[in-house]
Order: structure tokens, then C-alpha cells, then sequence
């Protein structure tokens, strides 16, 4: 086997790295992969990552796959980079490198999904349906609007119909932007609060 060439399975002794300090004993050096130890070891670990929510921009059977994948490799890393001599055992080496690795993607995987909009990434989505809003609602809105003063409309129909921006306003009225959403903020309250009362 390639493997046995390449590193012997033997007891290897490691001397003092530094004059007068102790000896580390023999170590073993690490046995090649074993191909039939991995389902054993991915069941542990799927038990516990089976348990966090799916990223956002995967199915869970991509995203089983992703991790999956990436724990393959990190176990393979794993057992390439473990060292007997710090009395570790290979299993819970293992165990803990491979979840650490699929936990790194899987945050990788969420953080990158909050900062990306999930329509530019899914064209084909069906968009959602817009829900109509209650006729009710829209009276007694409509009623509460026309009890405003007309300034107070006027700034409402900008803000919300005409897509005008504070900035914008503030300029056109000539007064800071803060005052303009001062002013907007005490209008919504209004709204909402006389929304409720109507109820």
C-alpha cells in the first residue's frame, strides 16, 4: 500500500526537543483512513447538525450534501494533522474537527445569506401574492387622513405616496431633516394610535 511507504505504522521515540526537558514518550504514528470509519463517525455528527436550521438559499437536501461534504474533507484534514502524543483520542479529534468545520460553512452560509437578497438570487421564484388589505381599514384610514390638518396631509401624501424622501422634504420646507421625521414619527403615532381607538 502507497500509504505504508509513504509512513510506516510504527512507534516512533521522540527525544527531549530541549536540553533538560523531559522526554514525550513513544508515539504512534497515525494509521491510514479507513474508509469504513466514516458513516459511523458522519452519524454522530449529523446527529447534532441535523439539529440547526437550514441556511437561507438551500433545500435541506443541498444543504445535507454542503455538509456533508465538508465534513468529509474536515475529517480527512483531521486525521492527516492528529498528533497521539497530545493523548487525545482519534474519535473525539475527530468528532469535534469535523463539526467545527461544518459550522464554520454553515455561519459562512448564514452570514452571507443576510446581506444578499433572496430575489436576485431566485429569478424564477414565484413572486408573492400582495395580500389586499381590509376594507374596513382602508375606511377608517381614509376617514382619520381627511381629519389631518392639511399640512399634515400634505406631508403624508410625499412621504408615502409620492416616494419623496426626508432630505427632499426638508430642503423644499426649509428645516433640517431630523425635524421632518420629528414630524412623521409624531403623525404615525397619531395614525396608529387613532386606528386603535377606532377598533
Amino acid at each position: 500500500m502507497l500509504w505504508d511507504r509513504v509512513m510506516p505504522i510504527s512507534l516512533v521515540s521522540i527525544g527531549p526537543v530541549c536540553p533538560g526537558a523531559a522526554p514525550r514518550g513513544p508515539l504512534r504514528s497515525v494509521p491510514p483512513p479507513d474508509p469504513s470509519d466514516w458513516p459511523a463517525l458522519w452519524a454522530r455528527c449529523w446527529s447534532r447538525i441535523r439539529t440547526w436550521r437550514v441556511p437561507p438559499r438551500w433545500s435541506p437536501g443541498e444543504w445535507w450534501d454542503e455538509a456533508r461534504a465538508q465534513g468529509a474533507l474536515a475529517a480527512w484534514e483531521a486525521r492527516r494533522s492528529f498528533d497521539p502524543g497530545r493523548l487525545v483520542p482519534l474519535d473525539a479529534f475527530l468528532y469535534r474537527r469535523v463539526v467545527e468545520s461544518v459550522w464554520t460553512r454553515y455561519r459562512q452560509e448564514w452570514s452571507f445569506g443576510r446581506r444578499c437578497r433572496l430575489d436576485a438570487f431566485l429569478p424564477d421564484r414565484p413572486a408573492a401574492k400582495p395580500e389586499r388589505p381590509d376594507p374596513e381599514m382602508i375606511d377608517r384610514l381614509v376617514l382619520i387622513l381627511g381629519n389631518l390638518a392639511e399640512s399634515d396631509q400634505w406631508l403624508v401624501r410625499c412621504l408615502f405616496w409620492d416616494d419623496q424622501t426626508e432630505d427632499e422634504l426638508a430642503l423644499e420646507l426649509g428645516v433640517s431633516r431630523q425635524a421632518v421625521n420629528k414630524r412623521k414619527r409624531r403623525l404615525l403615532r397619531q395614525l396608529r394610535s387613532d386606528l386603535l381607538i377606532d377598533r
